[in-house]
């Protein structure tokens, strides 16, 4: 029996090179270059990138007329149906409706417009806090009711809950906007560093249920932060980048996977890593810990934003001392009427 066991585990683990190999290490590629490509065309070719995020949209329309499936899984040899009208054909579309048109085309317009009025910042800001809250609880549509999936929800509906109360408590106690455009740059005030390592925890664990290849996505937007800080004069506190990097590299992501894991063959006919390499996230013991520590964070990252909403802020307090600080980016632009 032990033999046997140990024979299959052989089978499992790759060993050498060949057995390494695997066409989505191209596509991991791809997705790393296009990410860096994707820091400076945001910030010196905003309306480029619009347009390919609105473009990438006609994917859903394209697959429907020619009844291609997304990824070629059309529910057959254990495969998900992704079939033009499915369940996870239209949620596969939302996802790229929330990201895409939603979350990533709404930050670039505040880049081209540069100077926006406080009245767009304001009103863009929330909207796109209100799909980056949508964008967490999307996911508790995928259930898999299994112990570890239902933890990491159970931290998703805790970490739009704090999203929430750190929104109001801004709003509520400092009349500070959501967003900030300073000389181009936007930057975000209402996820927290706290907010931001629970929410990167939390989306991982997220992916890698689906695939560990799109734990990536969490690498790379941390990367882009960190680029988008460097080529800022400013530099602020990194998590101030999130709120524009995020949106910029899922949407880029979404749009570069969908396309190419449809309509190239290299890619949509090649084995899942699953199925090549499998990792059991629900039923290992290690991430059923890390998802525990992750929500019992969660909780503790709700009562700060609770707090917050009821007392203020502090300048006494380091951790606050951004949400006080006097705006500097719009203070020259609000009879701005470049929003027009």
């Amino acid at each position: 029996m032990a033999d046997a066991m140990a024979a299959s585990d052989d089978a499992l683990r790759a060993s050498d090179l060949s057995e390494l190999w695997h066409p989505y290490v191209l596509m991991y590629a791809l997705h790393s270059v296009v990410a860096l490509i994707a820091v400076p065309v945001s910030l010196h070719f905003p309306r480029l990138l619009i347009a390919v995020m609105i473009a990438s949209g006609i994917l859903w329309p394209l697959t429907w007329v020619l009844n291609q499936p997304l990824w070629g899984q059309d529910g057959t040899r254990g495969a998900q149906d992704l079939s033009p009208g499915s369940y996870l054909w239209w949620g596969v579309f939302l996802k790229w409706l929330i990201v895409n048109f939603c979350a990533t085309v709404p930050v670039l317009y505040l880049r081209v417009l540069w100077a926006p009025s406080q009245r767009t910042v304001l009103v863009l800001g929330a909207f796109v806090y209100v799909i980056l809250g949508a964008n967490v609880v999307w996911t508790i549509g995928l259930i898999k009711n299994e112990v570890v999936d239902w933890v990491n929800h159970a931290t998703a509906i805790l970490l739009t809950l704090s999203l929430i109360l750190h929104c109001v408590a801004l709003r509520r106690h400092h009349a500070r906007e959501f967003f900030e455009v300073r000389k181009g740059f936007v930057y975000g005030y209402a996820t927290p560093f706290p907010w931001l390592m629970c929410y990167t925890i939390w989306n991982a664990l997220f992916v890698a249920s689906i695939s560990i290849g799109m734990t990536l996505q969490d690498i790379l937007f941390w990367c882009m932060m960190l680029g988008y800080q460097a080529m800022d004069g400013q530099r602020l506190p990194i998590e101030m980048y999130f709120a524009f990097a995020r949106p910029i590299q899922l949407g880029t992501y979404i749009a570069l996977s969908d396309w190419v894991g449809t309509f190239i063959p290299f890619f949509r006919d090649a084995a899942t890593l699953k199925s090549k390499q499998p990792l059991n996230i629900n039923g290992n013991a290690y991430f059923f810990y890390i998802v525990c520590c992750n929500f019992v964070f969660s909780i503790f990252i709700t009562y700060w934003a609770a707090a917050r909403m009821v007392r203020g802020f502090h300048d006494d307090d380091f951790a606050d001392s951004k949400f006080l600080s006097e705006s500097e980016g719009n203070e020259d632009s609000e009879n701005s009427d470049e929003d027009a």
